[in-house]
């Protein structure tokens, strides 16, 4: 066999490699269009249902239905999240052939608040959340077919699992960032129950937690701890100031002791989840504890913890390599496929 020579391996190199590389460095970024025409195809899509609770609540879903679909994925969303969103993924899941159904948590979105008059982020109970979720399956069970799966995020993800009989239901399980405990800015809970009982003294325990207040329109991409794209920031905050309605501001007093009391009862629910989970962990979360994920993960009967590396939190709202690995990898759990 004729040998090849130094220059013509280099030619080759150039020839095969150079390319690929090229277009790896050239994928930008996808621009405030290309979003602004997701999620108008979302708002153009989207079926609203509600339901009523035994409290007379009405709680709000909505559900984007997919040509010839092969399952649903239900979105359980965190804190101060609603269909706003989860326009991005929802349209990807849809894409890949999926059914797919959102909730509003009560006190978020267009379900039932304690107080219209502040977008305090406030519940009674843990339990409302619970209960509300569990109804919100079966409606969507009785509106489109499966099999259903699930993908819940931060809050979404304890209140999904705080029922083990509710999370086995599902076929496979996503949770990003998942709230098994929460970080109180380096300060211990020791020290924030004092704070939370001072404050209310003054107020109520529905009135914002110490430190925190209204929704901020102003917030800019720099000061924030939560999202690493600024276009997906930037648009977030757009629709949230079109929709004053959607907005939630910080967490209540009684929010927040409730809060940091879910991980022990959430650690007898665990054990019991026997669906298949893939956790994806932020590695700079400034919101809740990665360690307590960690734990939790092992403690499941089959689960897996994937990193996103350069990440914060809200992984929905990350830069493109990460969001992107997100829903592919998501779609490939679901599918059954490493």
């Amino acid at each position: 066999m004729k040998k090849i020579s130094f220059l013509q391996k280099q030619l080759l190199f150039c020839l095969f490699a150079i390319p690929i590389f090229i277009g790896d460095f050239a994928r930008a970024e996808k621009t405030k269009a290309e979003l602004e025409g997701l999620y108008k195809s979302f708002q153009e899509q989207a079926i609203e249902n509600v339901f009523v609770t035994y409290q007379g609540h009405e709680i709000y879903w909505v559900t984007l239905k997919a040509k010839e679909s092969i399952g649903t994925i239900m979105i359980s969303p965190g804190r101060t999240e609603s269909r706003l969103s989860y326009y991005e993924i929802a349209m990807s899941f849809q894409a890949a052939g999926y059914n797919v159904s959102i909730l509003e948590h009560k006190g978020q979105g267009k379900s039932f608040r304690y107080n219209r008059e502040k977008d305090v982020g406030h519940i009674e109970a843990f339990g409302e959340y619970v209960e509300n979720f569990s109804a919100f399956t079966n409606h969507v069970r009785d509106f489109v077919p499966g099999p259903y799966y699930l993908y819940a995020s931060s809050m979404g993800a304890a209140i999904a699992l705080m029922r083990a009989e509710v999370a086995n239901s599902f076929v496979k399980i996503v949770l990003a960032t998942p709230m098994f405990e929460i970080k109180t800015k380096g300060i211990p809970f020791s020290i924030v129950r004092p704070l939370l009982d001072i404050k209310e003294f003054f107020t109520t325990d529905a009135d914002y937690a110490p430190f925190v207040g209204p929704f901020d329109p102003s917030r800019s991409f720099e000061d924030n701890e939560y999202a690493k794209s600024k276009t997906r920031f930037e648009l977030n905050n757009e629709l949230y100031q079109k929709h004053p309605d959607y907005r939630v501001g910080g967490p209540s007093i009684k929010w927040l002791r409730i809060a940091m009391g879910i991980t022990d009862p959430l650690k007898v629910e665990i054990s019991a989840v026997k669906t298949p989970v893939v956790i994806f962990q932020a590695d700079d979360d400034r919101f809740v504890r990665a360690e307590r994920q960690t734990t939790f993960c092992s403690w499941m009967k089959k689960c897996e913890l994937r990193v996103l590396e350069g990440s914060f939190h809200a992984l929905h709202l990350d830069s493109d390599k990460n969001v992107q690995r997100l829903i592919d990898e998501s779609i490939a759990h679901f599918k059954g496929q490493k």
